[in-house]
């Protein structure tokens, strides 16, 4: 960690070095108490911080925002996608997923801190479009009951803000109320 944040103007070494810790993790953990545990933090915080090391600096907010939400997005990929089939292949190394979706939340969470001065209706119903989505993803990971209420809430705030200024909002609000229901509506029959 103390790599990624002394290095100034990002270093081209400071990839290979994190990918070396990433793959020196694995047989240093192998006989520790909680190995797969530990393998899974580190198989999810290093190629993070890779993927952050990469970017440019001139990158705006909005471009960091988007890595910051694709990188999120795809942490939950690795874990749905990738991880299970590493654990099948490579018993001996197993990584736990846990890590991934948690911090893929984090990551989707925090990511209006990128948000430049200029705040408008459009980039914060993106927002709570990318929240709502990856909350109900989470609903995969966690039995908290609270994610479906965050997804529902962010959802809602995101039809609110798209609507914010327009003289239809009454009417819009209700379109926007019904398609809500309508999904909620076709989630159930596909669980029954």
């Amino acid at each position: 960690m103390t790599l990624f944040f002394t290095s100034a103007g990002h270093d081209n070494a400071l990839p290979w070095l994190l990918q070396i810790l990433l793959f020196t993790s694995f047989p240093l953990s192998k006989h520790w108490l909680g190995a797969a545990q530990w393998r899974g933090l580190a198989s999810a915080c290093f190629p993070t911080l890779v993927v952050f090391s990469l970017l440019p600096v001139s990158l705006d907010g909005s471009g960091l925002q988007t890595a910051t939400i694709l990188t999120g997005y795809a942490l939950w990929c690795c874990a749905t996608l990738i991880v299970p089939r590493f654990n099948k292949q490579w018993s001996e190394w197993a990584i736990d997923e846990i890590f991934f979706p948690w911090l893929g939340f984090l990551l989707i969470a925090l990511s209006p801190f990128w948000w430049t001065a200029a705040i408008n209706e459009v980039s914060v119903g993106r927002y709570c479009l990318e929240l709502s989505a990856y909350c109900v993803l989470m609903l995969r990971y966690s039995r908290w009951f609270g994610f479906s209420w965050l997804a529902a809430g962010a959802l809602t705030a995101a039809g609110i803000a798209f609507n914010f200024d327009n003289e239809h909002l009454p009417i819009n609000l209700l379109l926007w109320c019904n398609a809500q229901l309508l999904l909620a509506a076709s989630s159930i029959r596909v669980r029954i």
